[in-house]
């Protein structure tokens, strides 16, 4: 699923090519993809408008428009295309003045939803948001202070978006890889080095996340993900021991680790380190 990087290159993309553009007409290919809560048609209130800014909250994708706003969840398998000629699974099209804007869904589990600005209290999860990882909200104080209210697993801790907006699965691995911490460890079980240790990998992965996936410049058609460490390397080498990286169930997700980089600091049912 597109996660905090990926949206980032989707807003550098697309805000210059749809910012004051105006638009000709939509078409719904899939209903299941929308949702309108502004009480008009959904030509009414996009028709006519025009693209004003594209921003980022959590997972979120919200497109500041004319009459409201288009807050779009991509969820597992959604994305954006500006090439009319890409027409794979299209679930949503927008003909504009100068250029073209389709979104795609080959899972169709993503959702758009139509709002009025004062009614964002109406999107799931929408207002439930944590502070933004990549914003100058998030301090070392900050940090400290949620963490130190968490008993959960660390990896659980780090995708609680009603804390942290937002980290997925893939950066959640890859942010304990960089700081060294096993999955499976509590969050009250943790020193005040390991504690700054984690603070500073979610700035680091994250940062260097959205400048790996802006360098390579995939298109919004493809997720890029060849600079990641772990996740998804089951048994591949460790980039820095070599020790084959593992995968182990963590809350009903799937997280990937180094058993040698990472080692558990309690007795768990598999002990990785002899497997």
């Amino acid at each position: 699923m597109p996660e905090l990087p990926d949206l980032v290159y989707y807003r550098e993309r697309l805000e210059p090519a749809l910012k004051d553009r105006a638009i000709r007409s939509v078409q719904v290919r899939d209903p299941v993809v929308l949702r309108n809560a502004t009480g008009m048609s959904t030509d009414e209130f996009l028709i006519g408008g025009c693209f004003r800014s594209v921003q980022i909250r959590g997972p979120f994708l919200i497109f500041e428009m004319d009459r409201g706003l288009m807050v779009v969840n991509c969820m597992l398998a959604g994305h954006f295309s500006l090439d009319a000629k890409f027409r794979k699974s299209r679930l949503l099209e927008f003909e504009l003045d100068a250029g073209w804007l389709a979104y795609h869904d080959s899972k169709k589990m993503g959702k758009i939803y139509l709002a009025l600005r004062e009614q964002t209290q109406l999107i799931p999860r929408f207002e439930d948001q944590g502070v933004d990882i990549i914003g100058p909200g998030f301090s070392k104080e900050v940090f400290l202070e949620l963490i130190a209210k968490s008993r959960r697993q660390v990896r659980a801790f780090l995708m609680d978006q009603t804390l942290l907006s937002s980290i997925g699965n893939a950066y959640a691995d890859e942010i304990l890889f960089e700081a060294r911490l096993h999955p499976k460890t509590f969050c009250h079980k943790l020193n005040a080095h390991e504690q700054e240790r984690l603070f500073r990998a979610i700035q680091t992965t994250m940062q260097n996340a959205i400048e790996s996936v802006r360098a390579a410049d995939p298109g919004l058609e493809h997720k890029y993900r060849q600079h990641v460490r772990v996740r998804n390397r089951l048994k591949a080498p460790c980039p820095r021991c070599a020790a084959p990286i593992r995968r182990v169930a963590v809350l009903g997700h799937d997280a990937f680790f180094c058993p040698a980089c990472q080692p558990a600091d309690r007795k768990l049912f598999i002990d990785w380190s002899q497997t």
